[in-house]
């Protein structure tokens, strides 16, 4: 089979028709990036043949967001030299035409006569699945699917057995396949045929076998209970009857007695060794109080001692603090004279600086005045300006929202007056003269025309009254528009007190509007004028002007205060001031900075001067304290009674410590006594001696209990026959054991018929699997030199042996990785594709993007497989890695995405 050309319209992204056409015989590779119709296109064709036309599943195929689009695919291919040409449209406007050489066909002839050319079937309902591709399914390999073959392959069963017809047949008439269907059915009444189980009878059988055995064993240890039961009596009966003659508990009560006594005499000790460490913690504590009271006096005579030596110090460091504060004196003198010379050279630099200053001050302060009182004549101006405006009417100004309904409805009533001239009913009177008539009480005569648009009465005194109904529908339907056209009219009229019933009555709203937007234009700019020259107010830059006023009057009273002479002469001589200024400032800081190091200096002064004055009374007060010190140690230490109660407390200590020496050794001697008696020992011997009686006596009364029990028990088993009862179930068992062992004899007799059967069919699927082994060897040489592909008997590949023979390596395939598992699923499909064509029926090999997980190594091996192939077989290689195949020696064919739609899929 060969595809020349592939055409698709309406098809996910493909909108517009898209070509794919001078395909070559073998390989061709067809390459693209994500999404640029490669996979589509694989779809389209097992769309083209999967799918009946009719279908009502094939919406994947629209265009993304275009329901109304139907997908139509046509396809050019030859087969045995025929030419085929297919046609098929989804969703809408279906149909399906085949052309085969001149033969036309069409709808489910067409597709029914696909189906049996390629060996492929169709669903019954939906859409296709890959159960039905059967031999196309085989060999167009979808995405990602390579390495998945068992599925496949039996999928594809039925079609490579009616291929392989010959071959087949003679595989099916040579093994006798009803023989072994016969064996394979008596062999399933006895043994399961997947896990080879037992099954029905014999199951029932072993069942039973296993009922019987178990009553048997049930029988068998009731028998060996009551033997047991019988033993134990006669061993219980003697251990009672020693028991009631040695009484053993009474001995463990004579121990538990001498144990309690023991443990009485210890606790005597426990409590003298008690009260003799009480008397001797005691003594501890008034021998610690001793050693303070005498460790106290100690450290007072050592106080006094430091103290004396500390005196001596402090009497020389007062001396030298006293001289130290005499020099600080001296010198703190020197520098308030220096000071006060420093101060007044100071002073009488700043008044002659302050007296220039003041000058030039009073000159500011005048031309500040005479500009403040220019700006505020300016302010007043604008604010009398500002406030006549303020005064003026302003017209209301009438929101564009009312404008725009304002005309809204005045352009409706002049619609409406066209509209009604055109409708209503025109009325034309003639009367004679003298005669009268009345149209809606309005008196008429000689000659009127009039225009009706509502229901009218026309009374003619003397004849009756004429009801008019003009225009219909229409009519109330206008005059119902012009009533609310009219009272909206009125509304915004008397909103906004215009004159409704003016011809002007829009210009004047709109001259309004711009009346009032002018005058608050020209009310903002005075504002923001008179907030430029007065931010604060008028009352403010009054206020300014004044207090400039009031500082040119003080500054020219300082001035003439301070020297009214040298005022004067600087007012006749403009240039003296600036150079004065310059002399007056230099001295000003000179003499500034004199007074300030004469300040720093009669301040360190002072400050040293204070530190030693600190200094002398600190030490003397150290001097002074320490003084009354020693005299209060001497005292305390001459005193006749702190003499005397030091030598008690040095008696009392001595003995104190003889007589906690005495205690300590008693309670030593106590602790050994008690340890040598082990009170624990005795209290657990109490314990055990007590618990041991006790549970003598319990064990005596509940043997006793015991033997009445078991007594009863046998008399009861020895009525019941257990003997007899054993040996009926003995003959029964006997009985289903032979039955059991006929069973299992037929069953491995049949077991064994199908071993044979199944090697002898073995043996010639060997000779089915020789053309396939062939082709697989032929491709797999490329791929692994030296190994070998093993085939099961559905001819699926089993076990891949690599090496040299004798020292092969054996691999299940389905243990191989994902790439090595893609590599061998390709080449077995190329050699099932080599049987298919040696059987002369049609092949195809499409690959979407296989072996992207293949090795650069691996994959050069794959690149001579295909090539190989190829020689043989039309194959199409889709790929999105085209700097892969470069070196395959074939044209690339790009899938250009410029002809895509913007609304791909």
């Amino acid at each position: 089979m060969l595809l020349r050309e592939l055409r698709v319209e309406q098809l996910r992204q493909f909108r517009e028709p898209y070509v794919l056409g001078a395909l070559s015989p073998g390989l061709n590779l067809l390459t693209g990036p994500n999404e640029a119709g490669k996979s589509t296109l694989v779809r389209a064709i097992r769309a083209a043949f999967f799918e009946r036309h009719r279908s009502t599943t094939m919406q994947d195929l629209q265009p993304w967001g275009d329901s109304g689009a139907a997908p139509a695919i046509d396809l050019r291919f030859e087969h045995a030299g025929v030419p085929y040409v297919l046609s098929k449209r989804f969703v809408h406007r279906k149909r399906c035409d085949l052309s085969v050489g001149a033969q036309k066909l069409d709808g489910t002839d067409a597709e029914d006569h696909l189906a049996r050319l390629l060996g492929f079937d169709f669903a019954l309902k939906g859409a296709s699945k890959p159960d039905h591709w059967g031999i196309p399914g085989l060999l167009w390999i979808e995405q990602g699917c390579a390495q998945e073959l068992h599925a496949s392959v039996a999928h594809a069963a039925d079609h490579l057995r009616g291929a392989l017809g010959g071959q087949t047949d003679e595989l099916a008439s040579s093994l006798g396949d009803a023989v072994l269907e016969r064996v394979a059915a008596r062999r399933a009444e006895l043994l399961t045929p997947g896990t080879g189980k037992p099954a029905g009878a014999y199951r029932q059988a072993q069942a039973d076998e296993a009922e019987w055995r178990a009553a048997l064993a049930e029988i068998d240890g009731r028998l060996t209970t009551y033997q047991a039961q019988v033993d134990e009596l006669a061993a219980l009966r003697a251990e009672h009857q020693r028991d009631e003659r040695e009484q053993p508990w009474l001995a463990l009560r004579r121990r538990q007695e001498v144990a309690e006594t023991a443990l009485k005499d210890v606790a005597s000790w426990q409590a003298e060794l008690m009260r003799v460490e009480a008397q001797a913690q005691e003594l501890s504590q008034r021998r610690t109080l001793l050693q303070d009271q005498l460790e106290a006096n100690r450290r007072t005579e050592e106080a006094q001692e430091r103290r004396v030596a500390q005196l001596v110090t402090r009497r020389a460091r007062v001396s030298e603090v006293r001289e130290q504060v005499e020099a600080a004196r001296l010198r703190a003198q020197q520098a308030d004279v220096a000071l006060g010379a420093a101060r007044a050279a100071h002073q009488a630099a700043q008044r002659a600086a302050r007296r220039h200053e003041l000058h030039q001050q009073h000159t500011e302060a005048l031309r500040q005045s005479a500009e403040q009182q220019a700006l505020l004549d300016q302010a007043r101006d604008h604010a009398a300006r500002l406030q006549a405006l303020r005064a003026q009417t302003v017209p209301v100004v009438i929101p564009p929202a009312d404008v725009k309904a304002l005309s809204a409805a005045l352009d409706g009533l002049r619609d409406l007056a066209v509209q009604e001239s055109v409708l209503a009913t025109r009325m034309e009177v003639r009367l004679q003269p003298g005669q009268r008539v009345y149209l809606n009480g309005e008196a008429l005569e000689g000659e009127a025309v009039r225009s009706l648009l509502d229901d009218t009465e026309i009374d003619v005194p003397g004849v009756g009254t004429l009801r008019l109904r003009p225009g219909g529908r229409d009519l109330a339907s206008l005059a119902a528009t012009r009533r609310e056209h009219e009272t909206r009219l009125t509304d915004l009229c008397e909103r906004w007190q215009l004159q409704q019933r003016s011809p002007g009555l829009l210009d004047e709203a709109q001259a309004r509007n711009q009346a009032a937007v002018a005058h608050a234009a020209e009310l903002a700019q005075a504002e923001q004028t008179l907030r430029l020259l007065a931010p604060q107010g008028v009352e403010a830059l009054e206020g300014r002007l004044a207090a400039g006023r009031l500082r040119a009057q003080a500054l020219a009273t300082e001035l003439s205060v301070l020297s009214p002479a040298a005022q004067i002469e600087q007012a006749g001589h403009a240039d003296e001031p600036q150079a004065d200024a310059v002399v007056l400032a230099e001295q000003r800081r000179q003499a500034e900075a004199a007074e300030m190091q004469a300040l720093r200096e009669q301040q360190e002064t002072q400050l040293a001067l204070q530190t030693a004055r600190e200094a002398l009374a600190t030490a003397e007060a150290a001097l002074h304290h320490d003084e009354a010190e020693c005299q209060r140690l001497a005292a305390e230490l001459a005193d006749p009674q702190r003499q005397a109660a030091r030598e008690q407390a040095r008696r009392q200590l001595a003995e104190v410590v003889a007589q906690v020496d005495d205690l300590a050794r008693r309670v030593a001697s106590q602790r050994e006594r008690i340890d040598a008696a082990q009170p624990e020992a005795l209290q657990r011997d109490v314990t055990r001696f007590r618990q041991s009686a006790d549970l003598a006596l319990a064990r005596h009364r509940e043997r006793h209990e015991q033997l009445i029990r078991l007594e009863s028990t046998l008399q009861a088993e020895g009525t019941q026959g257990l003997a007899e009862h054993r040996a009926d179930l003995q003959a029964r068992l006997t009985q289903v054991q032979r039955r059991l062992a006929e069973y299992q004899l037929r069953a491995e007799a049949l077991t064994l018929l199908q071993q044979r059967l199944q090697v002898h069919r073995q043996a010639l699927t060997a000779r089915l699997q020789a053309p396939l082994q062939a082709h697989l060897q032929r491709y797999l040489r490329l791929l692994f030199p030296q190994a070998r592909i093993e085939l099961d008997e559905h001819l699926h590949p089993r076990l891949l042996a690599r090496g040299q023979p004798g020292a092969e390596e054996h691999a299940d395939v389905h243990a191989l990785s994902f790439g090595a598992r893609e590599q061998l699923g390709i080449i077995s499909r190329l050699a099932y594709a080599d049987l298919l064509r040696e059987a002369g029926r049609p092949t195809l090999i499409i690959l979407d993007d296989a072996l992207v997980h293949t090795d650069p190594a691996r994959l050069d091996a794959m690149k001579r497989v295909l090539l190989d192939a190829a020689e043989r077989h039309q194959i199409l290689l889709f790929s999105c890695h085209p700097e892969l195949w470069q070196d395959l020696g074939v044209p690339e064919r790009r899938i250009d995405r410029a002809r895509l739609s913007a609304g791909a899929c």
